[in-house]
């Protein structure tokens, strides 16, 4: 298998991991995190090319990476993601089916790079064989800016993925996950990030059911920083590396009454998602949670979630495809480029 360094670029923090993936292994043989460089950025655009390509050279440069291949995964905020089912086709009938009905049916604009990989075959109730495909459309000018920096950077562009892909990847099949099999049961699994949160929900036969949020570990920080006039740096190493939020101590008192409606507005957030998942007919329940991401980190935040959802919540610390050649000592800030890995 051919080596590759794949990034995936958060709001906040780049992480990148080197390796190699199939559908059943991903090996991974390097681990690495830095800030997004200040001011190369808005939103999801690089409108800052030469500095954020210097800053991702100096990264590979300090971390050992070789790989000159890349994949790159963004979480696509902007972009839209549907499922759409379609008639058998040839490739390039296919690709104009594609891009017509996401045009047509869903709006997206005429000059958005439109990608899809097809999902499973199924048949309608008329008897009708249809292949289930997801589409996913870009928008033309943040891919540019992406080639553009691993231009820039003397790297070759393998692929774009979006986060939703890759961790469907990393769940397909008969996985553990802290030592769990992942059986017949239906999983959520909660990308905690800086700026916002995907929710994943995935269960056995089924697509992985998805959610975006706007409610990111950041804010947390921000708001404590307000309250108290500390340094947002100062406030994420305390609630991770400090007593617990919701210890119930004075102090941590203190913190959880400031956190209180944000905490409040986006757990009823998560209970939405999960109603409308159940909503659906014949879907597996949801057995238990698995928090991932740069926010995942966050002492207490576990059994927190957990007495408010009402199922287990535990941060993903291992995941039966993945080899580590060598380890980080979280690998939840890494799944997405992990599962980026996997090119099949």
């Amino acid at each position: 298998m051919r080596t590759i360094l794949s990034i995936d670029i958060g709001t906040h923090n780049i992480h990148m991991v080197e390796g190699s993936g199939q559908k059943d292994r991903v090996t991974v043989t390097k681990f690495r995190t830095f800030a997004v460089p200040a001011e190369s950025r808005k939103g999801e655009m690089i409108t800052d090319v030469p500095l954020f390509a210097e800053a991702l050279k100096e990264q590979i440069r300090a971390g050992g990476f070789q790989s000159k291949e890349v994949v790159i995964t963004i979480n696509a905020i902007q972009a839209v993601v549907r499922d759409i089912d379609l008639p058998d086709s040839k490739p390039k009938e296919l690709e104009g089916m594609v891009a017509a009905e996401m045009r047509s049916t869903f709006h997206v604009p005429e000059d958005d790079i439109i990608q899809f990989k097809e999902l499973y075959a199924l048949k309608t109730a008329g008897g009708e064989k249809l292949k289930r495909y997801r589409a996913v459309s870009f928008n033309r000018d943040i891919v540019r800016s992406y080639h553009e920096v691993l231009s820039h950077a003397k790297l070759k562009p393998v692929a774009m993925d979006i986060n939703l892909n890759a961790i469907d990847k990393l769940m397909d099949g008969m996985v553990n996950i802290n030592d769990r099999l992942i059986g017949e049961e239906a999983i959520m699994l909660i990308d905690f990030g800086h700026a916002s949160t995907s929710v994943f929900i995935a269960a056995k036969d089924n697509e992985m059911f998805y959610r975006h949020l706007t409610y990111g570990s950041g804010e947390i920080d921000q708001i404590i920083s307000d309250e108290f006039l500390s340094k947002p740096e100062e406030v994420k190493n305390e609630k991770e590396q400090g007593e617990s939020f919701f210890s119930g101590t004075e102090q941590a008192d203190r913190y959880y009454t400031a956190l209180k409606p944000y905490f409040y507005r986006f757990n009823d957030e998560i209970r939405k998602v999960i109603g409308f998942y159940n909503s659906r007919t014949g879907v597996a329940a949801i057995s238990t949670a698995y928090v991932f991401g740069e926010g995942s980190s966050m002492n207490g935040l576990c059994e927190y979630w957990e007495s408010g959802l009402g199922i287990p919540v535990s941060q993903i610390k291992t995941i039966s495809k993945l080899d580590r050649q060598s380890t980080p000592d979280e690998i939840a800030p890494y799944l997405n480029a992990i599962g980026a890995l996997i090119r099949y």
